[in-house]
């Protein structure tokens, strides 16, 4: 972990510098990736009905992510998703 304070860069390539970094961390990539807690991504529904949960099933089905929280006023909706996820 290397800690770098008030540095410099350049701006798009044209050789000009811009403001200086108040504070950056940089960080080894085992640090961020290396973790199972980082590699499972929730999902919150909002609007369960009809085209909701349909469109809502895409990220499970395509990306992996998970639905984590789905909400909806209508229960009758809220009851038909929660039972599909």
């Amino acid at each position: 972990m290397t800690e770098i304070s008030k540095q410099e860069t350049t701006s798009e390539g044209t050789g000009k510098l811009s403001k200086p970094l108040e504070r950056t961390l940089i960080l080894k990539p085992a640090m961020v990736f290396g973790s199972q807690a980082n590699s499972n991504v929730g999902v919150g529904l909002i609007s369960c009905g009809g085209r909701g949960i349909r469109i809502g099933l895409f990220f499970p089905e395509y990306t992996g992510a998970k639905i984590v929280a789905p909400a909806d006023v209508v229960k009758k909706n809220l009851a038909e998703t929660a039972a599909v996820i």
